[in-house]
């Protein structure tokens, strides 16, 4: 069939006056982003690791924080109450003290702290499990600390009015002997005029420093 041509040219200006189909909305000018990934959610801090107040990673130990305790390295406390700065008890070679972390309140009646030292001189890593001078008779268990074995031994020594007790852990790790000590110290409170009032008993020390034990850790 034939159109005429007068209504082929209409037909054809009519499709040119309709309006172009509308683009995808991704394509519109003006048209936002992509919504973003959902944000990373933090973990809580319950399951968050946490930072060591101590660390030193020759022989991989840290120690993470603990309430009422000190940390000392260089700082060491300079007072009536002074601990032995040896790297541990009976030292015999040469070694490094890494860390005293002493309780707090701490004072000539009563003071407490763990000692953290480590050798590895040849004489000291030959004579690493063997006993302090002061220990008791018999002593020297098997303890783990943070899943690690050391040679656990108790001592004790007194001269006058002045006491000390100690609770000391070695270990051979990493090519180091690893001494960790936790140490009670004083004198009885009469000894003074007036006599002086003790910061804490010496079992509540005790007891203060093997939850300070509990804070060591070892990382390889």
């Amino acid at each position: 069939m034939r159109y005429p041509l007068s209504l082929l040219c209409a037909a054809g200006l009519l499709a040119a006056c309709q309006p172009a189909a509308a683009p995808p909305p991704s394509e519109q000018a003006g048209a936002g982003p992509a919504a973003a990934a959902p944000a990373q959610v933090s973990a809580p801090p319950s399951r968050q690791a946490l930072q060591p107040l101590f660390e030193h990673a020759p022989e991989a130990i840290a120690v993470l924080p603990i309430a009422d305790f000190s940390l000392h390295q260089t700082d060491l406390p300079d007072d009536d109450f002074a601990f032995d700065r040896s790297w541990k008890a009976d030292a015999d070679a040469p070694g490094q003290l890494l860390a005293m972390l002493v309780l707090d309140d701490s004072n000539a009646v009563t003071a407490a702290a763990m000692r953290l030292g480590s050798s590895n001189d040849p004489q000291a890593l030959a004579h690493c499990l063997q006993a302090p001078s002061a220990a008791r008779a018999g002593d020297g268990d098997e303890v783990r600390i943070d899943g690690q074995p050391f040679r656990h031994f108790s001592a004790a020594d007194a001269a006058m009015s002045h006491y000390r007790t100690m609770e000391a852990y070695r270990a051979v790790r990493n090519g180091y002997c690893v001494a960790i000590d936790l140490i009670v110290q004083g004198v009885r409170p009469d000894v003074y005029d007036p006599p002086r009032t003790a910061p804490f008993t010496a079992d509540v020390a005790s007891s203060r420093l093997q939850q300070a034990l509990q804070a060591v850790r070892f990382t390889r």
